[in-house]
C-alpha cells in the first residue's frame, strides 16, 4: 500500500534568499514593479510548508483500522477523485461524486453498463455513503461527465471540475429532493482546459481559483487538445450581469470573467487559498502566489525530495478552519498537504 503522509502548516519560518523564485514573462509584471515587489515581500512573510524529511508524517495502514474506518461504496463504482465540505452550508457533512459503471436492461433482454456520475454525502459515523443524487447532467442534460476536484461554497453551490469537458459544473445542493435522482446542473463555466481542481477565495466567494492545463494546437494539424502538462491556474469571477470587459455569458442569467492568475507551470493537482496566498501543488512540489496580482512570481514553498532517498508526490490540499469562510475574526486555518 502507498504511504499517504499528512503534514500540517507548522510555525512561520523566515524564508532566504536561496528559494527559487520563478519570474512570469508578463507585460503586468514588467509594467508594475512596484506591485512585483509586494508579491516578493507578500511570499517572504508567507508561512513555509515543511518537507518531508521535516515534517511529523502520519503512515497509515490496514493495520491501523482501530484509527480510521472505510465508508463503502457501491460496487460498481470505479473512480473516486472529489471530496468537498463547507461547515457553514452543513456541519460534518462532506459530499462525494462517485463515476459508477451502472447496469441497465437493454430491450433484447440482454444487459448494458454505462458511466454514470452520481453524489454521495459521507459522515464519520457512517458506514455507508449516502446516495443523494444522480446520474449528474450538464445544464444540456449529457451524463458524459469525470469529475477531478470540487468544492462547496457557504451557499450549498458544489463547483466539480469536468475534466472531459474542459468546464466547471456547478449544483445546487439545496434544490435536491428525495428519492435521488436524475439532477441537472445550473450553470457551466467553459473553456477551462484540463481542470483538476479548484479552490473559492474565502474573501470573495463569487471567486474560483482552478488548477488546470491549456489548449495547445496540435503541431501540422489545426486540431486543438488541453494539455494538463502546461499548469496554468484560472481566476474566474461568477458575475451577476453581463459586461463588456471580456466576460463570457452561460445559462440561467450567469456570466463570468476568466483571467489567467499564473501560466507556464507543470502538472497541477490541488488548490486552496490561504488569507492572500494561492498554494498549489505542483506535483513534485508546490508553489505559493499571492492572489492580489495577476500572472506574478510564484515561490516554491515545499519540495517533494526529502533527500533520505523518498520522492513524495504532493497531490490534494485542503483547509480546515474554526471560523466561517468570511474572513472576519481570528481564522485559525491550517493547511493540510496529503502527497501519497
Amino acid at each position: 500500500m502507498t504511504d499517504t503522509i499528512f503534514i500540517k502548516l507548522i510555525e512561520k519560518q523566515e524564508i532566504t534568499d536561496n528559494v527559487i523564485i520563478k519570474q512570469e514573462d508578463c507585460s503586468q509584471v514588467n509594467d508594475n514593479f512596484k506591485n512585483e515587489i509586494k508579491v516578493k515581500e507578500s511570499l517572504q512573510d508567507s508561512e513555509q510548508i515543511p518537507c518531508p524529511g521535516n515534517a511529523n508524517i502520519i503512515k497509515l495502514k490496514d493495520s491501523d483500522f482501530a484509527s480510521y474506518k472505510y465508508i463503502e461504496f457501491p460496487e460498481d463504482t470505479i473512480f473516486l477523485e472529489a471530496i468537498a465540505q463547507n461547515s457553514i452550508y452543513k456541519k460534518g457533512i462532506a459530499y462525494i461524486p462517485a463515476q459508477r459503471l451502472v447496469e441497465y436492461h437493454a430491450t433484447n433482454g440482454g444487459k448494458i453498463f454505462k458511466k454514470e456520475t452520481h453524489l454521495y454525502a459521507v459522515a464519520p459515523h457512517m458506514t455507508h455513503a449516502q446516495h443523494i443524487a444522480g446520474p449528474i447532467a450538464t445544464p444540456c442534460g449529457s451524463t458524459e461527465i469525470s469529475i477531478f476536484g470540487s468544492h462547496l461554497n457557504s451557499q450549498g453551490i458544489l463547483y466539480m471540475c469536468a475534466f472531459n469537458r474542459n468546464s466547471i459544473l456547478a449544483l445546487d445542493l439545496t434544490k435536491l429532493t428525495e428519492p435521488p435522482v436524475f439532477v441537472e446542473c445550473q450553470f457551466e463555466i467553459a473553456n477551462i482546459p484540463a481542470p483538476n481542481d479548484l479552490c473559492i477565495d474565502p474573501h470573495n466567494e463569487n471567486v474560483l481559483y482552478v488548477a488546470a492545463g491549456k489548449m495547445e494546437t496540435m503541431c501540422c494539424f489545426d486540431y486543438k487538445i488541453s494539455n494538463a502538462s502546461s499548469g496554468t491556474i484560472y481566476k474566474v469571477t461568477i458575475i451577476t450581469t453581463n459586461t463588456d470587459d471580456g466576460s463570457s455569458s452561460s445559462n440561467n442569467g450567469r456570466y463570468f470573467r476568466t483571467e489567467i492568475q499564473a501560466r507556464g507551470l507543470d502538472t497541477l493537482a490541488g488548490i486552496e487559498v490561504i488569507n492572500d496566498q494561492i498554494v498549489t501543488a505542483q506535483l513534485y512540489n508546490v508553489i505559493m502566489q499571492n492572489k492580489q496580482f495577476l500572472e506574478s512570481s510564484t515561490i516554491v514553498n515545499w519540495e517533494g525530495y526529502d533527500y533520505q532517498g523518498n520522492v513524495w508526490l504532493a497531490d490534494n490540499i485542503d483547509t480546515f478552519s474554526t471560523t466561517d469562510c468570511s474572513g472576519e475574526g481570528n481564522n485559525e486555518e491550517k493547511l493540510l498537504v496529503i502527497p501519497a
